[in-house]
């Protein structure tokens, strides 16, 4: 019977199937099939072969035996067969081992694949399943993790909630009990009888806690300047401008291409010093330098100059100035006159910085 059933088998390769999975070629549990009808020339052999688990009826219960089978469903099909040890029982011919032996042949390439496949699918299930114990370990450390925080965290906030509570519901006694002081009620008592009198008391007006009046007068000043004679230097000046009422004064020193010169102006500016502010002056002033001869020269020189200041701010102000130096005498080489010149005029020209004091 079971040799006739796996030729039955065989023969319904291409022309019936049912569905034969792709899993372990263990036989599951068998599905009753109801789609067979009574007296079918092939249910004895449906049911034999369902019965020992070598063919799957559908979950819904049906063989459909009209439906194709694949090359891999019968692959699975001999491999459930081979492994369920009845092979080696069956009384076959030598005709039908030839048969068995030419499909298993067709489908061993098949059967391979599968085989494959299904540990590929094991392996995978076995990774899947590793990954999945992690996950549930990380879920079950994360729970912990909450319980713990809720244990700790839950009876420090119930404890803040209860101060609140408590400090909300002494506000309103805490507010009765404050009363204005006792200076406080006699002076009101003291106003509202004046007012009573028919005497106007005048607002209290606070003091402002800086002084309101005019900005102090800045009248000196220390600037910075870059100059331009003959070569470039450096020039600072000190002065004010009410030396001698409206006539200021000033002193300043430069340095340039290794010569000192030091000079003394009276000056008279013009305009706000808040603002644009024009101013000329005169003076007198001494260079000294390398001789041109030998050793070190002095010069002097009658100086006159003008310029500008822009106040920046009430403290910080810029200027351009010009001044012109008439040399004395040229015995030094700080002069920057040539040497044939007994005396002469030189000009200058500064830009720089002054800081109002």
């Amino acid at each position: 019977m079971q040799a006739r059933a796996l030729l039955l088998t065989l023969a319904l390769l291409g022309t019936a199937g049912a569905q034969a999975t792709q899993l372990p070629v263990t036989a599951p549990a068998a599905v009753a099939i109801r789609d067979v009808p009574a007296g079918h020339w092939a249910r004895e052999a449906v049911e034999l072969l369902v019965g020992q688990g070598l063919l799957l009826g559908f979950p819904d219960g049906t063989f459909k035996g009209t439906q194709g089978i694949t090359r891999y469903e019968a692959a699975v099909i001999f491999a459930r067969f081979l492994q369920s040890g009845q092979f080696a029982s069956a009384a076959l011919t030598q005709e039908q081992v030839q048969v068995l032996s030419r499909g298993l042949l067709e489908v061993s390439d098949e059967l391979k694949d599968v085989l494959g496949r299904v540990a590929a699918i094991e392996a995978k299930n076995d990774t899947q399943d590793a990954r999945l114990g992690a996950v549930e370990g990380a879920l079950a450390t994360m729970n912990d993790s909450l319980t713990t925080l809720k244990q700790t965290s839950e009876p420090a906030v119930d404890a803040r909630l209860m101060n609140l509570e408590h400090t909300a519901a002494t506000l309103p006694a805490l507010a009765s009990s404050l009363t204005p002081k006792t200076e406080h009620q006699a002076l009101e008592a003291r106003v509202l009888a004046l007012e009573m009198g028919g005497v106007q008391v005048p607002p209290v007006v606070a003091p402002l806690p800086f002084p309101t009046g005019p900005e102090p007068a800045r009248d000196g000043y220390a600037g910075l300047a870059v100059d331009r004679q003959s070569t470039f230097g450096v020039t600072a000046a000190v002065g004010t401008r009410a030396l001698l009422g409206p006539i200021g004064g000033q002193v300043g020193v430069s340095y340039s291409g290794g010569a000192v010169s030091a000079d003394v102006a009276g000056t008279v500016h013009f305009g706000n010093a808040s603002g644009l502010s024009p101013y000329v002056g005169a003076g007198a002033g001494a260079t000294f330098s390398q001789g041109r001869n030998t050793g070190s020269a002095t010069d002097l020189y009658g100086l006159g100059l003008a310029g500008v200041n822009y106040a920046v701010t009430p403290q910080v102000g810029v200027f351009v100035e010009g001044a012109g130096r008439y040399y004395l005498s040229n015995a030094g080489q700080g002069t920057g006159l040539t040497s044939t010149d007994s005396k002469g005029l030189r000009a200058q020209a500064r830009i720089g910085l002054r800081l109002r004091f």
